[in-house]
């Protein structure tokens, strides 16, 4: 890294990577950039081509620009492509009186011999002497003496390096919200089926009734735990049944059940039932509260995720899968969900300091491994299709598709919630955040008609 980082000996040309360094350099072979926030894309380095020919002998040399293309399956493929192809011959390069640095990423063009020479000065004693201790912001291309800087550096720091400017300017920045993009393309059932489908045959390279469950489970993990590689996938999440249509049969005057359907449409196990029952103190509340008592519905492909949470108002929740592949759970006892909370913000900090509320927005997954080894208890099981997942109150869980499949899910409130509820509102007043119906009112209502509980 030494030769080819950023340089404090910035007037000096450096020597070209041979095929035969880069062979022998595994660091050279494949070098990693990341920044903070979404994975950068790994970037390789091209060995020099030693028969190139030197077209302008008075000017200095300039290497050929690095392009990246991304190829589907993930590889990343380097080219060479003269100066004038990268800047898609809008304009002609002039030679600059300006070494070019043989791994420079960017172009610089028509420097005068003033802003040259001014570039190379320290910004805080004005001076470019002593060029060695000169440092260079990765940020605004600034440069510093390394003993001009408060504190001083001993020397010039490895990897990346902002100057004071840049560091005010980042922590000013508000901060940037976690969360999953929506995506762009409308699908039908059938058409995200068809989609689903072929990328699993694709991504294990067998049909998809063949994968076990073991290896999806296996890569899924590999993948969230993975710096380097970065695997797209899409979600049918939170859709409104009211909307788009249950996937149990319900009552309608539009439409003429089949006696077996109005068997199902009264049945207490249909979700669409189950939160207005007697039983279920939420059918108090006279508004519609969309995802606690009007379903929503799910349509997942593989490695699509929901990541560890607890429902609104620590409710209970239940999920029914009607069909289509597995779906892999996760869950923490309630007496645990204060230690998940400890482990998870002991462990990522700074995204917690940032959003407190964190866990409550459906965004952070961790390795139910990771939980265990700090004591955390973790249960786990496949949902098969025509099977019910039940999550009791403040437990935490997660999860993820092992493929194609269409789920509901529902909250209902049992009379043993009640205490529960009342704890999560005071959770929610420290955490500051908004609660989705009245548990105060829902109370009330109870006390004003106890004949009728």
């Amino acid at each position: 890294f030494n030769s080819y980082g950023r340089r404090a000996k910035r007037l000096r040309p450096d020597p070209e990577p041979t095929e035969e360094d880069i062979e022998k350099n595994p660091e050279l072979k494949k070098l990693q950039i990341y920044g903070a926030g979404p994975k950068m894309m790994g970037l390789g380095l091209m060995a020099k081509d030693k028969n190139l020919r030197k077209k302008d002998k008075e000017g200095p040399e300039c290497p050929p620009t690095v392009v990246v293309k991304e190829e589907l399956g993930g590889d990343v493929k380097m080219e060479s492509a003269s100066p004038k192809t990268f800047l898609e011959g809008k304009e002609e390069l002039s030679h600059s009186p300006e070494p070019c640095t043989k791994m420079t990423m960017r172009l610089r063009r028509n420097h005068s011999n003033a802003q040259f020479i001014e570039s190379y000065i320290c910004r805080m004693c004005s001076r470019g002497d002593e060029d060695d201790k000169l440092l260079l912001c990765d940020g605004c291309d600034d440069n510093y003496h390394i003993f001009c800087l408060l504190p001083p550096l001993p020397e010039i720091p490895k990897g990346v390096w902002r100057c004071p400017k840049c560091v005010m300017a980042e922590c000013k920045r508000p901060p940037e919200a976690f969360g999953f993009e929506q995506a762009t393309r409308e699908y039908t059932l059938q058409s995200f089926g068809e989609m689903a489908d072929s990328f699993k045959a694709d991504y294990f390279n067998m049909p998809v009734h063949m994968v076990p469950t073991e290896l999806v489970e296996k890569e899924f993990w590999r993948l969230v735990n993975s710096i380097e590689e970065d695997v797209t996938v899409e979600y049918g999440a939170d859709i409104h049944s009211k909307e788009f249509g249950s996937g149990f049969p319900v009552s309608d005057s539009k439409r003429h059940l089949t006696p077996e359907e109005e068997e199902y449409a009264t049945s207490g196990w249909n979700l669409n039932v189950m939160p207005v029952l007697e039983q279920s103190v939420l059918c108090h509340i006279n508004a519609d509260i969309s995802g606690m008592k009007v379903p929503w519905l799910y349509v997942g492909m593989v490695f699509s995720a929901f990541c560890w949470h607890i429902e609104d108002h620590w409710s209970y929740s239940i999920n029914y899968l009607h069909w289509g592949e597995p779906k892999t759970w996760y869950g923490v006892p309630s007496l645990a969900a204060e230690h998940l909370e400890e482990v998870m913000k002991k462990l990522t900090p700074e995204l917690f300091d940032s959003q407190p509320d964190l866990l409550h927005q459906l965004v952070t997954l961790m390795n139910p491994n990771t939980l265990m080894s700090h004591g955390v208890p973790v249960v786990r099981t496949n949902q098969c299709a025509g099977e019910f997942v039940i999550t009791f109150p403040r437990a935490y869980h997660s999860g993820f598709n092992q493929g194609y499949n269409f789920a509901e899910a529902v909250n209902f409130c049992t009379a043993d919630w009640l205490p529960a509820g009342r704890q999560c509102i005071e959770h929610y007043r420290r955490l500051r955040r908004y609660c989705v119906f009245s548990h105060e009112e829902l109370i009330c209502k109870m006390a004003a008609c106890p004949e009728k509980l």
